[in-house]
């Protein structure tokens, strides 16, 4: 969900500084990857590429997590619809909010699910495990272009 303390980008994970779960997912990426991740937060690259970065709600009410999840759930309903009719989508559903939406996904796209990347950092856990390789594997099996995770910006359109 959004940042409760204002700095979210408007895509999932995406915010103007290092959060705890931004730094798990550039970790992950690093080891599952090989390479050393050099980015901002700010994820508007991977946006570029056609990743869909969607929380389940898309304000809070500052200080409150969760606060407007009702409020965004025929949005995100209305979203999830849309994408059902495409064709082998990938589907990286992150935590227990984004799990409710398994049962409503198509079996012609890959889901991939995992613990939100938070609760690694409060558990101590090393349970966040989303499998980009995954990701690409199947849409390459798919006639789709694989996600470039760590692009250059020769590589971007802005």
């Amino acid at each position: 969900m959004p940042y409760h303390d204002g700095s979210a980008q408007g895509l999932a994970f995406s915010t103007k500084k290092l959060t705890p779960s931004i730094r798990i997912i550039l970790k992950t990426l690093e080891a599952e990857l090989g390479l050393k991740y050099q980015r901002s937060p700010v994820l508007t690259d991977l946006a570029y590429q056609g990743v869909l970065l969607l929380n389940c709600a898309l304000s809070v009410k500052r200080g409150s997590p969760g606060s407007h999840m009702k409020l965004w759930e025929p949005f995100t309903d209305a979203v999830l619809a849309a994408l059902k009719s495409k064709q082998h989508l990938v589907w990286m559903l992150w935590g227990n909010f984004a799990k409710k939406f398994i049962p409503l996904i198509p079996s012609n796209h890959l889901v991939l699910e995992t613990v939100h990347p938070a609760s690694t950092v409060y558990s101590g856990a090393n349970e966040f495990n989303p499998r980009f390789t995954e990701v690409n594997k199947y849409l390459i099996e798919h006639a789709k272009k694989p996600i470039d995770w760590y692009p250059t910006e020769d590589d971007l359109p802005f």
